[in-house]
């Protein structure tokens, strides 16, 4: 809101109000006394001292529209005194929360903010409790509701209990420190639009964008931030890990300067609502994870000219029908089935050989006079050898 201060110019004589003959002097004297210059303000800084609350009655209906007193020419006005606030670009807005101090003007008689004041730039918030009523001048009685038709947020709390909003927090977000040149855009939660170069590594043509959501330091760290999207055209990035320990090993350059687009968080997905999704590389396309899990609708087309099907550290399965149906050719064994298998096995070769053994004993015990019939013999061995591996397998009874 503009306003006025009126200056004096100083100068006169003891007794202004004299009556009697002056000279020239002291008629120069006398009009420079009482000439006065009114210094004329046409911006002025607010402190804002409500917002727009969906559940609150505060006379505040649309998002972006503020409340507040002028820090200067209205200090200690009452709640019913303050005046509505409008975005001057409702287009680009970054909402204000109760403590903002915002530079304000009129236009046709109506009030409109443009820009924030903030003492402090090392963080992105101001430090709330040391601004709050500025425009008060320390009265905190000022934004008492008592005999007024509406309060403010604040109205009626100890300036201990004080809030910039119903649920607004202030996460002490640092703020993000830019190089020569750059234009940085930056929220109140921690994230970050960086217009930039990488000039200060001496690559004149190099713009980049970083666009940073959960940015934890004063500068962007793929390693650190939560879900970033890095856009480069002449710089090397530090890569986050599985990329940074696993490039190498699937033949991906982690060193690469080229232009690239990068994408780094906890989860990433792509979704295509009415139509395609498509990949494609002039060079090679690498796909790694613990499991690469394909389902589809109707079919999977490989068309290459050389399919290397590596299998040597793991096993390989062809499934054709569901697993364990009735009509299906692929069942599934019991699970300890291979335990079991080996427990049964001395029993087996023991039939085995009882079965040899029979058939070897039905045989006559000599051939010729003096002469015994080895066969016979092997059969009456092999009913022998039935005890060894009973021995070997007695935990089995």
């Amino acid at each position: 809101m503009a306003y006025k201060r009126t200056k004096s110019t100083g100068g006169g004589v003891k007794d202004p109000f004299r009556n009697d003959v002056v000279t020239t002097n002291e008629l120069q004297l006398h009009l420079k006394q009482l000439a006065k210059d009114v210094e004329f303000y046409e911006l002025e800084p607010f402190e804002v001292m409500d917002i727009y609350r969906p559940n609150a009655q505060n006379g505040i209906v649309i998002p972006g529209v503020v409340k507040g007193r002028n820090v200067i020419s209205e200090q200690g006005d009452k709640p019913d005194e303050m005046s509505f606030y409008y975005p001057l670009n409702p287009n680009i807005l970054q909402y204000p929360v109760v403590g903002d101090i915002l530079v304000g003007m009129s236009y046709k008689s109506k009030r409109y903010y443009v820009a924030t004041l903030q003492e402090n730039l090392s963080s992105v918030n101001p430090k709330y409790r040391k601004q709050f009523n500025q425009s008060g001048v320390n009265d905190f009685q000022s934004i008492s509701a008592k005999q007024q038709s509406i309060g403010v947020l604040n109205s009626d709390r100890l300036p201990s209990e004080y809030k910039s909003g119903e649920y607004f927090k202030d996460t002490k977000s640092e703020r993000l420190v830019g190089s020569e040149g750059d234009t940085i855009i930056q929220g109140r939660f921690g994230q970050s639009i960086h217009l930039g170069s990488n000039q200060i590594n001496g690559q004149e043509e190099s713009p980049n964008v970083k666009v940073v959501a959960g940015l934890t330091v004063d500068e962007e760290s793929l390693a650190a931030d939560k879900a970033s999207i890095y856009m480069t055209t002449n710089e090397k990035v530090q890569y986050s890990n599985p990329t940074f320990s696993q490039g190498t090993k699937v033949g991906l350059n982690v060193d690469y300067t080229e232009p690239q687009i990068i994408f780094d968080s906890d989860r990433i997905i792509l979704n295509a609502k009415q139509d395609d999704i498509g990949i494609f590389a002039q060079g090679d396309v690498h796909i790694k994870g613990n499991s690469v899990n394909i389902h589809n609708n109707e079919a999977v087309n490989i068309v290459t000219q050389q399919l290397v099907s590596d299998t040597s550290d793991g096993v390989k399965k062809d499934i054709t029908k569901k697993l364990n149906d009735i009509d299906g050719d692929t069942q599934l064994l019991p699970e300890n089935i291979l335990p079991m298998a080996r427990a049964m096995r001395p029993t087996i070769e023991n039939i085995n050989n009882g079965v040899i053994s029979a058939a070897s004993k039905i045989l006559p015990p000599v051939i010729a006079p003096g002469t015994p019939n080895p066969l016979n013999i092997s059969g009456h061995l092999l009913d022998l050898s039935f005890f060894r591996p009973i021995k070997k397998d007695k935990r089995l009874f």
